[in-house]
């Protein structure tokens, strides 16, 4: 039977976060102490330990997303300058942060994030706090144009003019120091286009590509229980490739077009490779962009393994050489 697309989510847990345990990264300073917070993506648990930060602690639910984007655009200001900002999503259970980093990818958020399962002081959807190494102080009605206003008035207080430092407001990438990635899990291996970084999932699902500065291509590599056709003719890279191209429509303005339908082959395992494209539905008032795909999977004892590559269909095109040597180097088996 066929999964929904939030199962799906979960079950691919390809864009899962770096966690030190099960639960997280515990805080271990300022008025956050003692929580467990889990990243999501690569964002970096030091900046919890900034001596003033804007932050925004919210409910998973798409109300609140679109509130997180309204809390990003605020926080670039120069009333802000040199004070980090981030957002402390509350989450039910850890899989659930599979499901907000996959949220937050899909709408280019850049602000740190992390998750967390603990109790957190918060009316509503979402609640708005000035945090010191001392307190974190609620911003009344949870309005933006106050906390802009508190922060200006606390960073005067600190001292803190200059732009904050790069090393505790955005996400840190992990450089991928052996282009080769190795997923002994579940058996498959991909070798990363030159200058890409990577960060591996949690659950070890997989790993996304980390792009060069400038870049706007998206890489990634997962696998997953197969989902099963109820036509027992459909091959089952067909079926799977189908399925997450039924969630890429999601986000898209139109219909999504397959441009090209490969049947490939890694030693005697028989894959499907398809080239779509579509219109990606513009974020925060952007304009809609067109976007190439490219999806490769193979099905090996009821386990899918895929990759994707995902870009503005200009880059795309530019890169092709790069996305098709990126491609080809995936194999779905261990020798």
């Amino acid at each position: 039977m066929k999964v929904g697309i939030l199962q799906t989510l979960v079950a691919l847990a390809f864009l899962g976060t770096l966690a030190a345990s099960a639960l997280g990264d515990v805080v271990d300073r300022g008025p956050w102490a003692g929580r467990h917070f889990i990243p999501i993506g690569a964002a970096d648990i030091d900046v919890t330990a900034s001596p003033l930060a804007a932050v925004m602690v919210c409910r998973h639910s798409p109300q609140a997303y679109d509130k997180v984007s309204s809390f990003e655009q605020a926080m670039q200001t120069t009333a802000t300058v040199g004070v980090p900002a981030y957002v402390i999503v509350l989450v039910d259970n850890e899989d659930q942060a599979d499901v907000v980093e996959e949220v937050v990818r899909q709408r280019g958020v850049k602000v740190p994030m992390f998750a967390t399962t603990d109790s957190m002081p918060i009316e509503g959807e979402c609640g708005l706090y000035v945090v010191t190494e001392k307190e974190a102080s609620p911003v009344s009605s949870a309005d933006l144009s106050a906390l802009r206003a508190q922060v200006a008035v606390r960073r005067s207080e600190t001292g803190l003019s200059r732009p904050a430092d790069s090393t505790t407001t955005a996400p840190k990438a992990t450089p991928a120091t052996n282009p080769l990635y190795v997923n002994q899990r579940y058996g498959f291996s991909i070798r990363w286009p030159s200058g890409w970084a990577y960060k591996v999932a949690r659950s070890n699902d997989g790993a996304v590509g980390i792009a060069p500065e400038g870049s706007q291509l998206e890489a990634r590599i997962w696998a997953a229980p197969e989902i099963e056709s109820q036509d027992p003719t459909d091959p089952p890279p067909y079926v799977q490739i189908k399925d997450y191209l039924d969630y890429v429509k999601t986000h898209a303005r139109g219909e999504v077009t397959v441009l090209e339908k490969l049947k490939v082959f890694d030693g005697d395992i028989e894959g499907r490779d398809y080239t779509y494209s579509y219109m990606r539905i513009g974020k925060d008032g952007q304009p809609d962009q067109k976007y190439r795909g490219r999806i490769q999977c193979f099905v090996v004892d009821g386990v899918a393994k895929l990759v994707c590559v995902e870009g503005p269909e200009e880059e795309f095109r530019k890169k092709a050489r790069v996305i098709d040597d990126f491609i080809y180097s995936f194999h779905p088996t261990l020798d």
